[in-house]
């Protein structure tokens, strides 16, 4: 029986467009009457996920948010936080000037604000408007008193592989470097990523992993697909998820969430 869906956002509950496929919805809204958990998973912020799901008009009751790639777990019908990691000081500013010697550009969300030392760069745009966060600058953030949940990092696909392939292995063995795209590198706690906030839920709740199902698209949706009892890769997936995926379904343009929960959900009503 299954007990939780938990989703990915961008390129996978998102279409091209960042918009929800007719079915997709359809099938959610049919699996949230049905009693069945909805977890949205993201590298984006609790705050920035609080503005999504009201955007959206996605149901609040049974739905849990887990935030900045896993190191925040809430639930969103209770406000209650039932999981945060943050990142030492002394952790933070060591990330922080690994990175002066590399063409990259350093984020990092706090509450609802996006602390920055490039107010230009467009990706910094992006990211405060995606997430309605306001822009906070600092020439020098490692002179800051830090207590980040996440610190974000961003360049072309090219300049971030080489960035990371040149880090200490005192930082590689301090935290986790997870990619959540070509061009983003988002850094927690050790311990910290979907999966593992999908099995600290899961823990919690008394539900079996076989009881879950989750959708994704991108390495940082590894650990969770590899925990979910059916992990469902998108047809747009990176190749190393697919690999790991226990089916892949169509693209997130395809309306692929929702296909393959047309299928399965008639099935589980079967019951």
């Amino acid at each position: 029986m299954i007990k939780v869906i938990a989703l990915d956002i961008d390129g996978t509950l998102f279409n091209a467009h960042e918009e929800i496929m007719p079915l997709t919805r359809k099938m959610l809204m049919k699996a949230h009457q049905m009693g069945i958990i909805l977890i949205l998973a993201s590298g984006r912020s609790i705050h920035g996920l609080k503005s999504l799901v009201s955007r959206l008009d996605f149901p609040l009751e049974n739905t849990i948010f887990i935030g900045y790639n896993g190191a925040s777990l809430v639930d969103v019908s209770t406000h209650e936080t039932l999981f945060q990691s943050i990142i030492r000081q002394d952790l933070a500013v060591s990330v922080l000037n690994s990175t002066r010697n590399h063409p990259v550009t350093v984020m990092i969300p706090v509450d609802d604000e996006l602390w920055v030392e490039d107010l230009q760069h467009p990706l910094v745009q992006y990211e405060a408007q995606t997430e309605n966060l306001r822009l906070r600058f600092n020439k020098d953030l490692s002179q800051l008193e830090l207590n980040p949940i996440k610190i974000m990092i961003t360049s072309d696909k090219d300049n971030l592989k080489a960035y990371f392939d040149q880090l200490s292995e005192t930082l590689h063995n301090q935290a986790i470097f997870a990619r959540s795209g070509d061009v983003y590198l988002d850094v927690t706690n050790l311990g910290c990523d979907k999966g593992s906030a999908l099995q600290r839920y899961c823990e919690l709740k008394g539900i079996s992993r076989n009881e879950v199902i989750a959708f994704g698209d991108n390495y940082n949706d590894l650990s969770m697909i590899e925990f979910a009892g059916i992990g469902i890769a998108m047809g747009n997936a990176v190749e190393d998820l697919k690999k790991v995926a226990n089916e892949v379904t169509l693209t997130n343009n395809e309306d692929g969430i929702g296909i393959w929960l047309k299928k399965h959900l008639s099935e589980e009503t079967r019951k």
